[in-house]
């Protein structure tokens, strides 16, 4: 019975490993977002006044990104300055989403700050289980996105 013993604990060892690994990699598609979490999340943190969290969070699950500190440090300043002279933030509201496959969405929002407002614009990415920020641009020129989002709406309403 002593032999047994070293091999239950084998046994138990490497099923303990097996699911802690299982877990590991399931993890993190179990709290993927999806394109609305998101920027709902991102939202949240502007909301805050905490755009470093904002951008952390919606870059979190682009890897290509986690890497490149510097450039996200670089998009977090931009946004920072912009917004410092806007005033408050006032809201947010979703007023363009496609599904252009299972796995790409495009979403325009107009964020709504005391001076005016701003239209940002996000690619979210699904390359294999997990949702991704794939591409953001801020466009704080009214003049040129309401013309254009105009534009979008009355296209889709002659469709």
């Amino acid at each position: 019975m002593a032999a047994m013993r070293p091999l239950s604990i084998v046994l138990f060892a490497l099923f303990a490993w097996g699911f802690c690994f299982a877990q590991e990699a399931a993890s993190p598609v179990a709290d993927s977002p999806d394109p609305t979490e998101y920027i709902t999340k991102f939202f949240a943190s502007v909301a805050k006044e905490n755009s470093d969290e904002a951008f952390n969070t919606l870059f979190k699950g682009n890897p290509w990104m986690e890497g490149r500190s510097d450039a996200l440090a670089h998009v977090k300043a931009q946004y920072l300055a912009m917004a410092s002279q806007l005033g408050k933030f006032c809201g947010y509201q979703s007023v363009l989403t496609k599904d252009i496959t299972d796995r790409l969405v495009y979403t325009k929002v107009l964020v709504y700050y005391e001076r005016q407002p701003i239209e940002l614009t996000f690619i979210f990415f699904k390359p294999k289980e997990q949702w991704q920020t794939q591409w953001y641009n801020c466009n704080t020129e009214v003049e040129q996105f309401v013309p254009a989002l105009i534009k979008e709406a009355a296209g889709n309403i002659q469709q």
